[in-house]
């Protein structure tokens, strides 16, 4: 159980950070596009939090994590986690961009860092429920 909590609490923010940092560095917006929540609230009857946004963010990660720790118990784990990772960095971004109700600007940067965050994610995941990595604390 300590594992599975340090590893989600990871998994939980390193993506949030690294969104955070590339848009600190580079100009973008990912993390309003990472915490977009947009599909869920009426954002003219009220304005979510950072926490209320972020609370979405964990709830989604969670899901995520619990998904392939259960795939990492199949021979489908490989495809899921190569499709996951397809999805997540390229269609996901458009999906989102999409559904935003608040106005997003997106850049071709944007876009890069999209897929750099999701990409380095699904390489945690992978670390995280890999069949062989039980032993392993981090």
């Amino acid at each position: 159980m300590k594992r599975f909590v340090m590893h989600y609490s990871i998994l939980v923010f390193s993506i949030a950070v690294l969104a955070y940092l590339f848009d600190f560095l580079c100009g973008t917006h990912l993390q309003h596009l990472l915490l977009n929540v947009d599909f869920l609230i009426d954002y003219t009857k009220r304005t979510p939090s950072f926490a209320e946004e972020f609370f979405y963010h964990a709830i989604t990660t969670s899901i995520i994590y619990i998904v392939f720790l259960q795939f990492a118990k199949t021979k489908l784990y490989t495809l899921a986690l190569i499709g996951f990772t397809i999805f997540s960095s390229t269609a996901l971004y458009f999906i989102l961009l999409a559904q935003a109700v608040r106005p997003i600007a997106t850049t071709p940067m944007d876009v890069i860092g999209w897929l750099i965050i999701h990409v380095i994610f699904a390489m945690l995941l992978y670390r995280y429920t890999k069949p062989h990595s039980e032993k392993r604390l981090l």
